[in-house]
Formats: C-alpha cells, structure tokens, sequence
C-alpha cells in the first residue's frame, strides 16, 4: 500500500538501478511479473487486524485476494526456475510481528504475514540451494522511512544467516540452536467439574491429547468436529484398520456387488472409512477415561455455526476452562501445481476456523487456550504450502 514503506523501498531501489515492479495485493495475480530476481514482500507490514464474529466476511475475502497474489509471485518463480536449471533467485519477507518474529505477544495482529512466510518456507523446500530467503522482521513503531532504509542495508550485506529483526532501535540476527530441554511435569489444573473444548479431538494428536488429560483429570470433553459419527451403546467401534486393508476391503465389496470403481475413488473411500473408524475408535476410548464426553459436529469455517456452538457449550456447562485448537487439513501439491481453489480450501480449516473461534470465545471468560501448530508452518515443508500458511496464519492470531 502507499501508505507503508514500499514507495519509499522502491524509489531507493531505482535510485541504485533496479529495474523495480511495484504492485498491491489489489493486482490481477495474471498481471504480475514473471521475470524476476528477487521478491520482496511487504502486504502484510503494519496489518493490525483482529476480526471479529461481524468483521470476517470481509477479513477473509481480503486474505483470499491476498493468497492469490502471493501464490501466483511463488508460482511464477516456480515455473522460472524450471525453466532455467542455472536460475536462483531471493525471496525477501518484511512482517511487523514485533522485532521476535511473534515470540512474544505483539499488540498489533498481523495475521495475513502468515501468507507470504508459510509460502516462502515451502518454496525453500521445494527448491533447495536455488531460492535464497530472508526474513526480516520489525518492531511496527520502528517507521516507514527507516525500515525501508534497513530493507535496503539487508540486500547489500553479505548474509550470515536468514532472520533478521529490528526492535527498539538496534539490529538482531536470530539463531537457532539444539538444545536438549529437561522437561518439568506439572500437574494441570483440571478436575471433574472442568470442562475442555477440544476441535479436531476425534482425531490424529488432538486424540491422543485427550486422552492423556482425561486418564489424569476425569475432565468433561466437548469434542468438536466437521462430520458425523456414529456410536452404538451396546456395541464396541472396531479398531481403524490401516489404508491398505480398507482399500482391499471396498475393492471386494465393489468386486462383489459388481460395481465399477476407479483408483482415485477407491483410495478416497479407503481413506474416508478409515477417517470414520478412527473418530468412532478415539471417542469411544475417551469416554472411558473422562467424566464426560459429548460430540458436536460444527462447520468451523461458518462463524455462525460456531458462535452457536460456543454459546451452547456455555449455556449448558456454564464455564470452559481449557480450549484445545488442532483442526486442520493437509493437501499435499508442489505449489506450482496447486490451483487457487484448492489452496484456499487446503489453509481455509486453520486460518479461518481459528478466527471464528477466536472470535466466538471472545464473549466468554475462557481459562486457557491451546493452539496445535505445525513444524510446516514455522520451517516449511515440500508440498504442504497450503497446510504451512493455513497454520502460520493462526499461529499469529492466537499470538
């Protein structure tokens, strides 16, 4: 926007002799460059956006034009590089999480930064030793004048390492480094009055979370989720069969009822019964451990349908004490492949359920909140760009 640091980066960029592309997220993603050497991007700089149950329609819709641009300037690099096997090209991330890169908690809420880091990271994984990153982050009080300076300054040092952040005047290089932590058990402060809202709980970690709560509190569960389950009182759920078994089984069911039936359908019945198995398996151990253990099938995605759900957890148990956020879903495509579609749906679970729910609970006096990240949003990972940006865009609203 013209009222950040870009106009200003761009004209010191002439000033040295770049040949410079300035466009807004309001660009036609088609009409953006596909030439270039290095991408830096600043569309999310000094966002402070927290939406509310009111304002998400228009919070989403801005991050959906936001999605496209950034994953056409990624896929344009993509198709760059594959065109050109001596090709390499920078990839710059400006963000205002604070000067810590959201470590700690920052005053502004820059969610939309989760975009261009959750695509950056995965591009770098895709295309090892032929994109080179940098991520810069900025305390938002730093200015417009002198981040555009600093941005400038970091084009020209010779790199030592990758983040980089700027905070009350002084320049911080961030390093990572492997430590072994000795962890203290602390006993949780839950009991059988407690009541735990738990989304993605049928499933996956969220399960198995739980369940190790429940075996030491005896807590209430509210498991929350976006399909159907069915249990039967007078009948144990069997134990998930693993992928292959489920396919061969639907592949003699289909054999025996003489039904026609292509790969691609088959492996996502499998996949489906499998699903099914595991949420059936999963809730009906947690209701052997638990006080209590009720099931609500929520869109999350649909603020309306959580704002009721939410609601009717407080009217009925009058408190939540402990919120446990792991929903999410996993398209697994290079980002060259993905079609915006699919992308949007494959963040859309993380990114915006955690919006609606944050903003549902906001009316209600929660104890605690627990948001499951993903090492793919934080680092990156090959073909999981859609999962990476869905949980960095979280990761920051919850920050």
């Amino acid at each position: 926007g013209e009222d950040g640091p870009g106009m200003m980066l761009k004209d010191l960029l002439l000033e040295a002799g770049a040949t410079v592309t300035y466009a807004d997220t309001s660009v036609p993603p088609e009409e953006l460059p596909d030439d270039f050497d290095i991408m830096i991007n600043l569309s999310a700089y000094r966002e402070d956006e927290s939406p509310s149950l009111t304002s998400i329609p228009k919070w989403w819709k801005k991050t959906v034009r936001n999605t496209s641009v950034i994953l056409r300037a990624g896929q344009n690099l993509s198709h760059l590089l594959q065109e050109d096997e001596n090709r390499k090209v920078l990839w710059v991330e400006a963000t205002s999480l604070g000067g810590e890169f959201g470590a700690h908690s920052v005053d502004r809420v820059p969610a939309r930064s989760g975009i261009g880091l959750g695509v950056s990271r995965c591009l770098f994984s895709e295309h090892p030793g032929r994109i080179e990153v940098l991520y810069l982050d900025f305390d938002p009080h730093e200015g417009d004048k002198r981040a555009a300076k600093h941005i400038i300054e970091e084009l020209t040092h010779e790199r030592e390492c990758f983040e980089i952040s700027y905070a009350g005047g002084r320049r911080f290089k961030i390093i990572w480094e492997a430590r072994d932590v000795e962890l203290k058990e602390k006993p949780f402060k839950l009991n059988r009055q407690s009541v735990v809202l738990a989304v993605g709980g049928a499933r996956g970690i969220t399960a198995g979370i739980c369940r190790n709560l429940a075996a030491g509190t005896h807590a209430q569960f509210i498991i929350v989720g976006k399909n159907p389950i069915s249990l039967h009182e007078d009948k144990e759920p069997e134990e998930p069969l693993p992928f292959g078994s489920a396919r061969e089984e639907l592949m003699k069911e289909a054999l025996t009822n003489c039904r026609h039936i292509i790969p691609a359908e088959l492996d996502s019945l499998a996949w489906k019964r499998v699903w099914e198995m595991e949420r059936s398996w999963n809730i009906s151990r947690l209701q052997k451990a638990a006080g209590k253990v009720e099931y609500r099938q929520c869109d999350l995605t649909n603020a309306g349908d959580v704002r009721s759900m939410v609601s009717d957890v407080w009217r009925k148990y009058g408190r939540i004490d402990l919120v446990i956020h792991g929903g999410g879903v996993s398209v697994e495509k290079s980002i060259v492949d993905f079609y915006l579609d699919e992308f949007i749906e494959g963040m859309k679970p993380k990114a915006l359920g955690t919006a609606c729910l944050l903003a549902a609970l906001s009316r209600f006096e929660i104890g605690s909140f627990i948001n499951l990240a993903s090492i793919a949003g934080r680092w990156g990972n090959r073909g999981q760009s859609s999962y990476a940006v869905g949980h960095e865009v979280a990761a920051i609203l919850v920050s």
